[in-house]
């Protein structure tokens, strides 16, 4: 394991293990995500403000105390320390100069503080291969020293340049009567005396280059909403919203896009330790794609990394215009229980057809890169969870999701109050996974970095066996013969990290185990040729029988499995998954499915003799047999697909699976036919698990008999 992960995972435990103290509960079996909200602001606080020509950059104001207002009732305070440089600048969304122009800048001044150097009045671009500052004039003077500055100079080609006001250095000062002519024309493009009261945001955030917007054709409610334009942002204060280390913080707030940009993104979003601007010491967050509705309500989160203090920054892309309204903050918290959720049980009353979804990875990866539908955001990220929210029982999403993705959890589940969602980890198979992106966290990527070679399958040299078909998987071994390392094998590995990573997040119901196949490895090289079979099982340079190596392995992972329900106590559901039934195994299951359940009788591109009567019978005789031997309460998954990976190379098709191919609907509709004959939950993918769910219009019916993608009518047709 890395150190950066092995040390926020045991900051992160042993905050767990405080909560669980402070309760006054010894050992705690299952966790329970709760959402705290820590921070709202829904704009219409009313109070001093700037008009939108200007931005105050804190520890800037605006102050009322009559012995530093210039003139009226208020004035702005630029107060500089040695860690605070404080600024007055104009707004180049809101005020862009023109091309060309010369502008003069006059406004009043009072020396508060007397600074260590001087105060500052500049025209500047901050646009790459600009020339920095155009032209400064310097501020200085005794406290009490007051008069007016006038600094004229040309925007040149930079319409970005700003008239800037500030200080490098200690000192306070007082600025008053602003105004900006263009001297082209005579005419005053903007004025500032601090006296006007309008809606604001609270102390809890800051805007940069963003105002706040009234016109009511902006407005999403009340009286004030943000507008971001063109690189605009705002950052949390962390005196007022205070940001912890491994802790998962998630931001929500209603949107409407006034221009979309060209970006796949419209807006960047962090979470960046206090004190430091460091690229490589953010914690990002998944950003509004540019396929999102044009209004609505977006949330986004992630888990910081071991910094003491973070700071939540948004930064909207050029081009684009958000309005966003009602923010939030939430904490996301965890809290120890001892007994099943209520979803299990609902479970086992869910009205039929029964479905399930299998989504693998993350949802905004699906939308973003649309690995099975060859057209990049055809499906929004909303689009995805909707139908994903189908399924009373959900897997394949990575534990990657608990701390780079962990509100898309929340989301499904307020779509779907009953649903029952589960991380995937395979049993046997391991991906040598690139590191995460700048202080992202990745369960995965720990674990994987954390397995000594000596756990790894290996041939008679010593060579790591990998899949054939999928680069970069590698095998390993959960035989008795597996060296121990450090007091572990693979064996226990994988159960403590089930156990002390991925139920302690508080996000999950149980564990998905895949690869539950109980032999070798289908897909090493020479899995087929007893002659060339290689695998060295008793590390002893000389290859064991496949019969020797099938024996060890369902041995292995039989121990292993046992090992998980034993840890999981009855109130973490574990669920098996295979390409082929494991009778053996389904005893000690709550949850299993078949891969391709379909497969077996009309796989595409197979001889006539596999779709046979006799096939489907073996399928269904199967399925009966283990669905009637889980553990209460007992999951099986029928899970159904179109074309097989086998049959057709996704970088070479034709066919996009943007919609289902004629021959898909006679094979999704024997499939769920098949499922309704027990008490299976169903799904059909077109292509795979990376596929976006596709809804067929058998899934919700209405009593008047008419379909329509809608949740509420799962179940809900009356049969004739």
């Amino acid at each position: 394991m890395s150190v950066r992960g092995a040390s926020a995972i045991a900051v992160y435990l042993v905050g767990l293990a405080a909560t669980v103290r402070g309760q006054g509960i010894s050992q705690p079996v299952r966790w329970q995500a709760q959402y705290t909200q820590i921070y709202s602001d829904d704009i219409e606080t009313i109070a001093p403000a700037l008009g939108s020509a200007f931005l105050l950059v804190p520890p800037a104001s605006i102050t009322s105390t009559p012995s530093e207002v210039i003139s009226g009732s208020r004035s702005i305070k630029l107060a500089c320390s040695d860690s605070a440089t404080a600024s007055l600048q104009t707004n180049s969304s809101a005020l862009p100069l023109a091309p060309g122009h010369s502008y003069t800048l006059k406004f009043q001044y009072k020396i508060l503080t007397a600074p260590s150097q001087f105060f500052v009045a500049t025209f500047v671009s901050f646009k790459p291969g600009s020339a920095g500052s155009q032209k400064a004039t310097p501020i200085r003077g005794a406290v009490g020293t007051g008069g007016t500055v006038t600094l004229t100079s040309s925007s040149g080609d930079n319409p970005d340049a700003i008239f800037w006001v500030c200080s490098d250095n200690t000192g306070a000062m007082s600025v008053d009567n602003i105004q900006i002519t263009d001297e082209a024309t005579g005419a005053v493009t903007a004025a500032e005396d601090a006296e006007a009261i309008a809606p604001t945001l609270k102390s809890g955030l800051q805007l940069q280059n963003a105002t706040v917007t009234t016109d009511p054709s902006q407005v999403i409610s009340g009286k004030g909403s943000v507008l971001l334009n063109n690189g605009g942002g705002f950052v949390t204060n962390p005196t007022k919203v205070p940001l912890a280390g491994n802790t998962v913080y998630t931001i929500k707030f209603d949107y409407r896009i006034t221009s979309r940009g060209n970006s796949d993104a419209l807006f960047s979003a962090w979470l960046q330790p206090e004190g430091t601007t460091d690229p490589l010491l953010q914690v990002t967050l998944p950003p509004m794609l540019k396929n999102a509705a044009v209004s609505g309500t977006f949330s986004t989160g992630a888990r910081t990394a071991d910094a003491s203090s973070y700071v939540l920054k948004v930064v909207n892309q050029p081009s684009v215009s958000l309005v966003i309204d009602n923010i939030i903050i939430y904490r996301l918290d965890v809290v120890p229980q001892n007994t099943a959720p209520p979803a299990w049980n609902r479970l086992l009353t869910a009205p039929y057809p029964r479905l399930g979804t299998y989504l693998g990875g993350r949802s905004d990866y699906i939308s973003r890169f649309s690995f099975a539908e060859l057209t990049p955001f055809y499906y929004s990220v909303e689009q995805i969870e909707r139908r994903t929210a189908f399924g009373d029982i959900i897997i394949g999403l990575g534990p990657v999701n608990q701390t780079q993705n962990p509100d898309s959890i929340q989301r499904i589940r307020a779509l779907n109050p009953n649903a029952v969602i589960l991380p995937s980890e395979s049993m046997v198979g391991q991906y040598e996974l690139g590191p995460p992106f700048a202080h992202n966290a990745d369960p995965d990527y720990d674990l994987a970095r954390s397995i000594p070679k000596e756990w790894k399958a290996a041939d008679t040299k010593g060579n790591v066996i990998y899949s054939v078909g999928y680069p970069g998987l590698f095998w390993m071994d959960v035989s008795d013969f597996v060296p121990n390392v450090n007091g572990q094998t693979w064996r226990t590995a994988l159960n403590n990290f089930v156990t002390t990573q991925v139920f302690p997040s508080g996000l999950w119901d149980g564990i998905h185990l895949y690869n539950m196949e109980g032999n070798f490895p289908q897909d090493m090289k020479t899995f087929d040729d007893p002659a060339l079979f290689d695998y060295d099982l008793n590390r002893n340079g000389q290859s064991a029988t496949p019969a020797a190596v099938t024996e060890a392995i369902r041995s292995g992972m039989m121990t292993m499995v046992k090992q998980l329900v034993a840890s999981a106590d009855g109130v973490q559901l574990v669920f098996g998954h295979a390409a082929d039934p494991q009778f053996a195994f389904a005893p000690l299951l709550n949850a299993f499915l078949f891969e391709f359940f379909n497969g077996k009788w009309n796989a595409a591109g197979a001889p006539p003799a596999s779709s046979s009567p006799a096939g489907w019978r073996k399928q269904f005789d199967s399925y009966q047999r283990v669905q009637a031997t889980l553990r209460v309460p007992q999951v099986f998954f029928v899970l159904a697909q179109g074309t097989d990976a086998a049959d057709e190379n996704v970088a070479t098709t034709s066919h996009s699976y943007l919609v289902p191919k004629p021959e898909d609907f006679p094979k999704h509709r024997l499939a769920m036919g098949t499922a309704l004959l027990g008490n299976g939950f169903y799904q059909y993918q077109l292509r795979g698990q990376l596929d976006a769910p596709y809804w067929f219009d058998e899934y919700s019916v209405g009593t008047d008999g008419a379909a329509a993608e809608d949740r509420a009518k799962k179940g809900t047709s009356a049969i004739p």
